[in-house]
């Protein structure tokens, strides 16, 4: 053949990503074990000031005794082994704890050729997961992907009174506390535990806000050019279980210069409780942090329980819920352009953006753009879940200061399980059976792609597609992240193909091909919803 012509079709042929070609973990797992060390010494580190618990990092172990700990019976039984092949190694977590050495084995996984491992003898392809960076907005949902837990946050409109006029700002919600009922708890309930009433407008704001009875907040104490005077609208909220309803009588002033919509939004939430308790939480007692901690624990747990224990079991889950943000956390939420320190500080931030964030993504579900590839989040997911939980086990034990070694040793063979990764094929979406007979890894593994929604293989009910979903809607990013012309039966959309021509950062970050702007805006601004 002519060499021109080999050139010519080579100069204009798109290359391919050798990343993606090769099985994208292939490259992100050779960081595997440092990004696990960083969240693990993230989320012990509270332990280390707290009682004295440190983790001291972990080590590969020996084949010798990789194969003793593996053969070895249960409950000194016989020993037994499963000669069906599974891909994992094993290192060995290592513990201090009153100047004793605790070591834990754990097993991690080991990636083959293409992104595969085996799993008791079959062969499953590990796929990234075409997930946003942390906030996924999806009107009138936002999702937040932390470490450890996921939290979906929506509004509620509710109503109270401001110079006599009706406003109705957004109530942000979350189920935070997962419970059988309905647990969406508004963000200024944390708010409150956390600062108390005064404390919280002050941190936030920065405004002094003065609460009194309504009958006590009058125009000249409080003159209309200085003051917002706030009452409740006296509306029942659908949660109270009161017959004989009475509104509560408290008001806030609020300086003018201070009535920001985001105070609006807050100063709504408030009412949302106090309209819920209208009788039992007395003014005198706003700054007492413990009334809100035992009202929170009536939200979330009903009445007919003990205050004390409801204080005991919102402490401890309020000591969960500040594991949330932690140092690897903060160093994702910055690149992102979100200095954010904890977690009522997040919360805070989707109160004041909430809105905000809703009408720029509007017809914008469906970018692909400022997504990522992402894998060992996942991958390691319930790794990561192991040591939250072992934290809140051990600061549960360590109540009183009174926890012993012994304590320490079974909270970490209670919730540390050896062999956790090995269920990995029946509860992670991004691990797939391999079915493919073909010599050319791209088409039938490393091109496989999952949605963000697709991650947990423990759905119910109908998986097929959702038209009138947004993100399914039409938009040119699909032609350059995903292969809309190589479409599987059941992901008529594409989305469960990569292409592979695709740029990516070292972090699975999307990049777009320069060369390709102009047209695809040009596409772009002619299917947009107007």
């Amino acid at each position: 053949m002519n060499p021109d012509l080999i050139d010519f079709i080579q100069a204009d042929t798109p290359k391919i990503n050798p990343d993606i070609a090769e099985g994208l973990i292939t490259k992100h797992i050779q960081y595997g074990e440092a990004y696990l060390d960083d969240i693990f010494r993230a989320v012990l580190k509270d332990l280390d000031h707290g009682m004295g618990f440190k983790y001291l990092g972990f080590e590969r172990m020996s084949p010798a005794d990789e194969f003793i700990e593996t053969t070895k019976g249960k409950n000194n039984g016989p020993r037994q082994y499963n000669l069906a092949r599974t891909d994992t190694y094993m290192v060995k977590l290592k513990f201090e704890f009153d100047n004793e050495i605790i070591e834990k084995p754990l097993s991690l996984p080991f990636i083959s050729q293409a992104g595969t491992l085996k799993v008791f003898g079959t062969t499953y392809a590990v796929t990234p997961v075409l997930a946003d960076r942390i906030i996924s907005i999806t009107p009138p949902v936002i999702f937040i992907r932390l470490m450890s837990v996921r939290l979906n946050f929506e509004k509620l409109n509710y109503y109270f009174m401001a110079d006599n006029k009706l406003e109705y700002p957004p109530v942000v919600v979350s189920e935070v506390y997962k419970t059988n009922g309905d647990a969406k708890t508004p963000m200024v309930f944390y708010l409150l535990c956390k600062y108390g009433v005064k404390g919280m407008f002050k941190h936030y704001f920065d405004a002094d806000v003065i609460y009194d009875y309504d009958d006590q907040l009058t125009r000249d104490k409080y003159p209309e050019k200085d003051y917002v005077i706030c009452k409740t609208a006296g509306i029942s909220p659908k949660r109270t279980r009161i017959r004989d309803y009475e509104k509560t009588k408290i008001g806030f002033a609020v300086p003018r210069n201070k009535f920001t919509p985001t105070m609006k939004a807050v100063i709504s939430g408030l009412y949302y409780i106090l309209d819920l308790y209208p009788n039992e939480i007395a003014m005198e007692d706003f700054e007492d942090q413990y009334t809100w901690r035992v009202r929170l624990g009536y939200y979330l747990f009903g009445y007919g329980q003990n205050p004390e224990k409801l204080n005991d079991d919102i402490l401890n889950h309020l000591s969960s819920v500040d594991q949330y943000i932690d140092e690897v956390m903060r160093v994702k939420f910055k690149k992102i352009n979100m200095d954010i320190r904890d977690m009522y500080q997040l919360f805070f931030v989707i109160i004041d953006q909430f809105e905000n964030w809703e009408a720029q993504n509007l017809n914008q579900e469906s970018n692909l753009y400022p997504k990522e590839l992402s894998i060992l989040y996942y991958l390691y997911q319930d790794l990561t879940k192991q040591i939250v939980n072992l934290v809140y086990q051990l600061k549960k034990k360590n109540k009183f200061n009174e926890i012993k070694i012994n304590d320490v040793k079974e909270a970490i063979r209670a919730k540390v399980k050896t062999n956790k990764i090995n269920i990995i094929n029946k509860t992670h979406g991004e691990v797939n059976v391999v079915n493919y007979s073909g010599d050319n890894m791209i088409f039938g593994v490393t091109q496989l792609l999952v949605p963000q929604d697709k991650t947990t293989k423990l759905r119910n009910g109908n998986d097929g597609i959702n038209l009138e979903d947004p993100t399914k809607r039409l938009h040119v990013s699909t032609a350059e992240v995903r292969t809309y012309s190589g479409m599987a039966k059941a992901a008529p959309d594409g989305s469960t193909r990569l292409n592979p021509h695709l740029k990516i950062d070292h972090e699975g970050g999307i990049i777009r091909d320069e060369s390709l702007r102009e047209m695809l805006d040009k596409v772009q601004s002619r299917i947009t919803r107007k």
